[in-house]
């Protein structure tokens, strides 16, 4: 059995300098207690860490392996002054930051400010018994928020002192191996300077470039990865206004994630399980 008794907690990794990885994805919904029990019940994620403070309730849930995790933390709120309230008085719920891993926060914040023509970044710093953990807030082009973090040693996921871990001895038996990609929609004419944006910023590099259109839809899109960190980002934009993506856009009141992609070496497997969950596909028309 695996033991996932030190979830709440990050071993450094010695990677080169450029590296970026997904430490994370932040959700922002009214109910965390509904959603937390969603991703255990229905994913077969595990609860590794949680709590409240006066303003916020946040939930965090894993699964993948020590090499790979795939972490979700989970917030809504308790009162209008938190900022997932604010959030949800904008926006649906839905992921309100994409958190990264960086070997060398203070490189990507200097390329961000030197970038960035707004607000500067800062970087804030804790020192633990066992490590250090330096994050920064800071967003791209189309307003989406990230979060980076530089660990070094033993460090808890968030920065929060109420957020209290759980120990588990769980086995990993759902499958997904790590996240795959995330979709994300910006407003028409926006795409190269978002794309621009993670190129400089980030070090993202252009793939795939894709352009469909039909009588009722048409989108473009460009996929963008990272040459180090294996991370998979398509951007999309609409070309019509009956796209798919803009009623997304629509819907969301401004860019955003559209869907998550997680990867697995066993579909049928993974997709058998989930029905038995109690999960819903959707069928082919």
């Amino acid at each position: 059995m695996t033991s996932f008794a030190t979830n709440i907690i990050f071993k450094e990794k010695i990677n080169q300098e450029t590296n970026i990885e997904i430490d994370h994805i932040h959700l922002y919904v009214k109910d965390t207690v509904y959603w937390t029990e969603w991703f255990i019940n229905v994913m077969g994620f595990c609860s590794i860490a949680g709590g409240s403070n006066e303003h916020t309730k946040t939930e965090i849930v894993k699964t993948g392996d020590e090499e790979n995790p795939i972490i979700f933390v989970i917030s809504s709120p308790l009162s209008s002054q938190s900022p997932v309230a604010k959030y949800l008085d904008i926006h649906p719920p839905g992921v309100a930051d994409v958190a990264f891993k960086v070997n060398n926060l203070q490189k990507v914040i200097t390329k961000y400010n030197r970038f960035n023509q707004g607000i500067k970044g800062t970087i804030e710093e804790i020192k633990y018994a066992q490590g250090c953990l330096k994050w920064s807030h800071i967003s791209c082009q189309s307003k989406l928020n990230h979060t980076l973090f530089e660990r070094r040693g033993y460090t808890p996921i968030l920065p929060k002192t109420w957020l209290k871990e759980r120990q588990v001895n769980r086995a990993n038996k759902n499958n997904f191996l790590a996240l795959d990609h995330l979709v994300l929609n910006v407003a028409k004419g926006e795409i190269e300077s978002t794309m621009t944006w993670y190129e400089k910023v980030l070090g993202f590099k252009k793939k795939q470039f894709f352009k469909i259109e039909t009588p009722r839809s048409g989108l473009s899109s460009q996929v963008m990865f990272h040459p180090v960190g294996n991370i998979q980002l398509p951007i999309n934009e609409p070309i019509s206004n009956n796209s798919q993506i803009q009623e997304f856009l629509d819907a969301n009141n401004g860019s955003g994630i559209q869907h998550i992609a997680l990867r697995t070496n066993k579909i049928t497997e993974v997709t058998q399980q989930l029905r038995q969950n109690g999960l819903t596909f959707f069928k082919r028309s």
